[in-house]
């Protein structure tokens, strides 16, 4: 296909691109939603990968988000990656649909990021943090972090959304401080 020599025109440009990217995301899920009708094994998989050229792992992607995210979970206009981000976690406590909620127009890197962050917190708090530092893990613009100093011995922690990620030696201050990092996307 030969390469216009005009100006671009973005509106021209995602207006094209818009009904390629629905009809993406619908074929990754009719994939998986056929898969979902048989009970496949690691070697079914391994079998239909070699007779169609696609990864085991994209079609094992495919039946699993399209499990996790039934057709009346299903949003039209938001991309593949962001279901498949969103699937990485449990929905038992209703975060994925509070997500969607609060982020109607989400990018893939927009979910990715807050997933991310609620398995950090997950992990904090498996590994015994002692307070829910993060609060709102479907608030992807926010983070919450506490330094904690312990008094008289300047030794404390750095804590990003749950998780420990830095100790620290400073015989100047002591106390606990909330800081909150806000992030534009």
């Amino acid at each position: 296909m030969p390469v216009k020599k005009t100006a671009v025109n973005i509106d021209e440009v995602v207006a094209g691109l818009l009904p390629l990217l629905k009809a993406d995301a619908a074929a990754r899920f009719a994939i998986g939603d056929y898969l979902l009708q048989f009970s496949l094994t690691s070697a079914d998989y391994a079998k239909i990968s070699e007779r169609t050229s696609v990864e085991v792992s994209s079609l094992k992607s495919y039946a699993n988000v399209a499990q996790e995210f039934p057709p009346a979970r299903r949003r039209e206009h938001l991309a593949w990656g962001v279901y498949k981000n969103l699937a990485r976690v449990s929905n038992e406590d209703g975060w994925q649909d509070k997500f969607l909620a609060d982020r109607p127009q989400a990018t893939a890197g927009e979910a990715e990021r807050a997933v991310n962050m609620k398995v950090r917190a997950e992990k904090g708090k498996r590994n015994g943090s002692s307070r829910d530092v993060y609060r709102d893990t479907a608030a992807v613009d926010t983070m919450s972090a506490t330094l904690e100093v312990q008094p008289g011995t300047g030794m404390g922690r750095l804590i990003l959304a749950g998780a420990e990620v830095a100790e620290f030696r400073q015989n100047d201050f002591a106390g606990t401080f909330e800081i909150e990092f806000k992030f534009s996307m």
